[in-house]
């Protein structure tokens, strides 16, 4: 089968930018199953016009602006809906016009496509339409905020299947209430990129290592998310400081890039947390990193990092509102913390701290109850492409 991913967002972890990288699992995933994938994104700065990303994965760059040097609208480690510029009301039309003509392009190779958000789902109407190709999309909630509800309704009733992903959510259950669709019940997939290695900048960062509870923050430093989802960002290293003047031996480590990046890196020199609160910024390998952590933050009930923590069969801290719901239940398969109480998270890291073995046992309850939501990429590459299949036998 040959399969065409569009994505506004994917990793090119030799310039350090590692946005997308669930749109990754998905086409190794693919790829380890036999498929022949390329994957069409818009340039960005310093990456490779063409490269392989996973053996089968071909990954295509187009350009949409002359000189190079104007193609400023996807930044390293910055989300497309975060870039404000003037110069962008001007590019991003031909970025769209420029997108639809390398869809078309790409489509007459490809057997299905996959597009990655609505709006990328529109552009590959055409494509569908032209070469009768059958289309696919996942939604991933920033396209069901920011596109007009009419349209993405529009969409949903154009494409031969929405991937229905995220599990027994009110959000999800609320999201397919309202727009009608083909929906494909299939699990997140979750790509283990790890080498199985303790990071050597953890280990000379820690003075015992083997003795030092870990949490670790994976996630993108942006203020929207912090207000979408209510993410404990900034709060962890309120947290922090309460759990230092108790003086245990605890780190918190934060994985990722954005906007906010600085912000934190002032607060934590301003409050003299350096010794317990360290940035390390984006990481290619982010599995070495969970496997050595003990509590994880960052997710959102399945969203990509929630992910990676439970298939890992790490306990990791939930923000107890709407998004949490069966099967999450607070001290059996996470932990739920209150938004925006400094206290009350580092009440619940100290309860981990104390009870390490429950702690452990949480994080494998996760595991076991999520298997079916949550899986590797060999099995679920698998799932998908039996379900595509059967949407290409009925053409």
């Amino acid at each position: 089968m040959k399969i065409l991913i569009c994505t506004f967002s994917f990793p090119a972890p030799k310039i350090g930018h590692f946005g997308g990288k669930f749109v990754l699992d998905e086409a190794v995933a693919y790829a380890e199953n036999g498929a022949q994938v390329r994957v069409l994104t818009p340039y960005i700065s310093g990456g490779n016009a063409k490269e392989e990303a996973f053996p089968g994965v071909t990954v295509f760059r187009f350009s949409y602006a002359w000189p190079q040097s104007r193609q400023k609208l996807l930044r390293i480690n910055r989300p497309l809906y975060d870039q404000p510029s003037r110069l962008n009301f001007f590019l991003f039309p031909m970025l769209l016009g420029l997108y639809i003509l390398q869809i078309c392009r790409h489509a007459v190779w490809a057997d299905l496509i996959h597009a990655q958000w609505t709006l990328t789902a529109l552009l590959a109407i055409p494509a569908k339409i032209l070469f009768g190709k059958k289309l696919v999309m996942t939604a991933r909630g920033s396209d069901i905020r920011l596109l007009p509800r009419t349209l993405n309704q529009l969409i949903h009733h154009a494409v031969d299947g929405a991937i229905d992903c995220f599990g027994p959510q009110p959000w999800n259950e609320n999201y397919k209430s309202q727009f009608k669709s083909n929906y494909l019940k299939l699990p997140l997939i979750v790509h283990n990129d790890g080498n199985g290695l303790f990071p050597e900048d953890v280990k000379s960062i820690l003075e015992i290592p083997n003795k030092t509870f870990i949490v670790l923050y994976v996630g993108r430093f942006e203020a929207i998310k912090i207000k979408n989802s209510n993410l404990p960002l900034l709060d962890l290293m309120s947290a922090a400081r309460i759990i230092k003047q108790m003086n245990r031996r605890f780190h918190l480590f934060y994985i990722g890039d954005g906007s906010l990046f600085k912000t934190m890196a002032e607060r934590i020199s301003n409050q003299q947390l350096a010794d317990c609160v360290t940035l390390l910024g984006p990481k290619n390998n982010v599995f070495d990193y969970i496997n050595i952590c003990h509590l994880g933050a960052g997710g959102v009930a399945f969203n990509a990092v929630s992910e990676e923590f439970t298939l890992a069969g790490k306990p990791q801290l939930l923000i107890k509102d709407g998004c949490i719901s069966t099967p999450w239940k607070d001290k059996e398969n996470a932990i739920f913390v209150k938004s925006g109480n400094a206290k009350d998270i580092a009440e619940k890291i100290l309860w981990g701290i104390d009870h390490p073995h429950l702690l452990m046992q949480i994080g494998k309850n996760a595991k076991m109850d999520m298997k079916e939501i949550i899986t590797d990429t060999k099995r679920g590459g698998r799932i998908y492409l039996e379900c595509f299949e059967k949407i290409l036998k009925n053409m």
